[in-house]
């Protein structure tokens, strides 16, 4: 099955292999270094417990305010411009993390690095789909499964270089990006193929740009197919945001190796993603995608179910396994139905507009999952993260029913 992917890789295009290309080796060097930053701070610097806590919580908080309006900007540009921009800043900002001693300026280096991602995240999805129209959808699974492939080998490479008091895998991830924009810069087209963007560009004016900006943000506020992707995102990443929060709360207070578990489950997750994704693509190419959404509800909230009467290792790792087979029947389906249902002028902010749920999510989620936990694990919080794993499916085939609509 996977023998097959990969033979059908060879026959993309080169700008949808380059974009491939990209997400791994972003991917890998994230996982290979961004791990271990809180242990690297905390070991070389005076700062407080929650003082690098708002220095690694920066990024996603850039990306939530910024990354429609990011996203909007580089809609006027060429993608050739907009991938540089978007790894040169994290480049930069990451060799803050390592030079600087101010903490103003240390947040000034996560600042940059959120709006590097803020630009890097949607146009990559956004590109993906525009270079490899054809069969955009499979690619975004490969790419799903490529994503899951580095993050797991990616924190097991960063534990062997260092033990996080070292320097060297942070400049080995701004050493990629750097290395990736120049490769950007000699061989990656300047124009985009559509005439409506490169007509905006030959025709950028500040002032158009902001109007278009508020116009576009309105029209995807009243969008129904992108507040309901919007909420099928933040309902999926809601539920991941308790994997180390909550869950590893209640792990701890239920078993006497809470934590061994939380990376236990962890691991059965990312195994169960890279096993069953290329199986997935193949088995259920032809299957309706609104009943890939059905069952990735049940399996979300067989997983929840489970995990909340358990208490033996085995039975937390079964629960993980179908919470990752729950997240394997939606969230790459609502990334490709964010791209088709967008105007192809304006499919990197739809993109944006769609992850802003999930930042929403990493931001809500351990503050209202946590308060609930503490009010009531049985009788608040798991019928709460319940009916958020029915509505990551429900939405999402609400999503996809206003889309077909459409025609």
């Amino acid at each position: 099955m996977l023998g097959k992917i990969i033979s059908n890789l060879v026959k993309l295009n080169k700008y949808t292999l380059f974009f491939l290309f990209v997400s791994f080796v972003i991917t890998f060097f994230r996982f290979l270094s961004m791990p271990f930053l809180t242990i690297f701070l905390s070991s070389t610097t005076s700062f407080s417990s929650g003082q690098i806590g708002l220095i690694i919580g920066i990024p996603g908080l850039v990306q939530l305010f910024l990354g429609v309006i990011a996203s909007n900007i580089i809609d006027y540009l060429s993608d050739k411009i907009s991938i540089i921009f978007s790894l040169l800043l994290p480049a930069f900002g990451i060799l803050g993390y390592i030079y600087f001693d101010s903490y103003i300026l240390m947040l000034l280096s996560s600042i940059i690095c959120g709006i590097g991602w803020s630009i890097y995240n949607p146009l990559l999805m956004s590109c993906l789909m525009r270079y490899s129209s054809e069969n955009s959808g499979t690619i975004i699974e490969i790419n799903y499964w490529i994503i899951n492939l580095s993050g797991a080998i990616g924190p097991l490479a960063g534990a062997l270089l260092s033990d996080g008091n070292s320097t060297f895998p942070f400049f080995l991830f701004s050493g990629a990006l750097s290395i990736l924009a120049v490769i950007t810069m000699i061989f990656f087209p300047y124009k985009r193929k559509q005439t409506t963007l490169i007509e905006n560009q030959s025709n950028f004016k500040f002032s158009v740009a902001i109007l278009s900006l508020v116009e576009t943000i309105f029209t995807l506020a009243k969008n129904k197919i992108s507040i309901f992707l919007f909420l099928s995102f933040f309902s999926i990443n809601f539920i991941e945001a308790q994997y180390n929060t909550t869950f590893a709360l209640h792990l701890t207070a239920v078993t006497t190796n809470g934590i061994n578990i939380l990376a236990s489950m962890m691991v059965a997750m990312t195994v169960t993603i890279l096993i069953c994704q290329p199986i997935f693509i193949k088995v259920f190419e032809k299957t309706k995608i609104n009943f890939l959404f059905l069952l990735g509800s049940i399996f979300y909230c067989a997983g929840i179910g489970v995990f909340s009467i358990s208490i033996f290792p085995l039975s937390f790792i079964i629960a993980a396994v179908l919470l990752a087979i729950g997240e394997l029947f939606i969230a790459p389906k609502i990334q490709v139905l964010t791209g088709k249902s967008a105007p192809n002028d304006l499919q990197t902010t739809a993109f944006a507009f769609t992850t802003m749920g999930g930042n929403l999510a990493y931001f809500l989620g351990p503050t209202l999952g946590g308060f609930m936990y503490e009010q009531s694990f049985s009788a608040l919080f798991m019928p709460f993260l319940l009916s958020i794993g029915f509505l990551a499916g429900v939405t999402a085939i609400i999503a996809n029913i206003l889309y077909q609509k459409k025609g």
